[in-house]
């Protein structure tokens, strides 16, 4: 009886030994395949992380285009108070400004080439000011003022440029793995 005992107990041995054999073949494959999902997460993480902050960007840079729009269209009807009250504000009290201090640094802060959006912006705005008093001074008779209203365009374009490509690189630097698979 003791033998068959054994005897039983050895068989049950084995078979529990197969049965783990069994299960550490199935937990290494959900291993691995939890591992792939893992990966496909982090993966969509980081695009979807990146598209957002394009996303973010691109908004930024058409409130930007829209500053500058009605800036053009004060060369065309210089009595559009509410376009003079718009791109009457600084560097700092626009949208882009407001962007640059508050969310916009939260969100880019740490990208090397941040920092060097201050000064084209800076340029869009003191270039725009300074056409905004010649359209004020009888421009439309006087070559020498239009030349001048002319210049003030060109450099508020100049910086306007600078601050689009300074926007792509702070979201190329925030996402270098994403943006050079794009």
């Amino acid at each position: 009886m003791l033998q068959d005992e054994a005897a039983k107990m050895l068989t049950d041995s084995q078979q529990m030994h197969e049965i783990a054999n069994s299960s550490q073949g199935v937990i290494a494959k959900l291993e691995q395949k939890f591992g792939q999902f893992y990966e496909s997460a982090v993966t969509t993480l980081a695009g979807t992380r990146y598209a957002q902050d394009l996303s973010f960007a691109s908004l930024v840079k058409v409130d930007h285009m829209i500053y500058k729009q009605r800036a053009y269209v004060l060369v065309n009807d210089s009595s559009r108070d509410d376009f003079k009250k718009a791109v009457g504000v600084d560097h700092h009290n626009c949208r882009l400004g407001k962007w640059y201090e508050g969310q916009g640094k939260e969100v880019f802060g740490d990208a090397p080439s941040y920092r060097q959006l201050l000064q084209p912006h800076s340029q869009v705005h003191e270039s725009v000011h300074r056409m905004l008093v010649l359209l004020e001074q009888g421009w439309e008779a006087d070559e020498k003022i239009q030349d001048q209203i002319f210049e003030a365009l060109q450099e508020a374009e100049a910086g306007s440029q600078s601050v689009m490509q300074v926007i792509d690189r702070v979201v190329a630097e925030k996402h270098p793995e994403v943006s050079r698979a794009a």
